[in-house]
């Protein structure tokens, strides 16, 4: 039962950071600073890799780079259908960016889980 606890926890923790990020996204597209923007893109690179270095089961791993994009993967449907004219195929092509940006952090998340597998059977953690 621990288990099952720490990843609900850790899908918690992965939910967070999703509207954290998505309202640090919402922020940039605000401000003429591109600060928020790094710092989003910063937080979600950091916050994968931290989800991958903790999960236990590679069946698990793919689970959190997907919560985390998870209003951006939602919002491309919903965008792509409800919203015509020229003004839409701006935020189309950024959700779709994202979209595939979720496919960078799936690599992630598996090759940081490799990376500690590997050093946890060579005894160096």
């Amino acid at each position: 039962m621990t288990n099952r606890r720490g990843v609900i926890f850790r899908i918690l923790a992965d939910l967070f950071v999703a509207y954290f990020v998505t309202l640090s996204l919402i922020a940039a597209s605000r401000s003429g600073s591109g600060a928020w923007f790094v710092g989003a893109i910063s937080v979600l690179l950091l916050a994968v890799g931290v989800a991958g270095y903790l999960e236990q089961s590679a069946k698990r791993v793919w689970i959190h780079p997907l919560v985390m994009m998870a209003p951006e993967l939602i919002a491309l449907p919903v965008v792509f259908l409800s919203c015509h004219g020229h003004g839409c195929a701006g935020v189309i092509a950024i959700l779709i960016l994202a979209n595939l940006f979720t496919l960078v952090l799936l690599g992630l998340s598996f090759a940081v889980f490799y990376v500690r597998r590997r050093l946890v059977r060579s005894g160096g953690a």
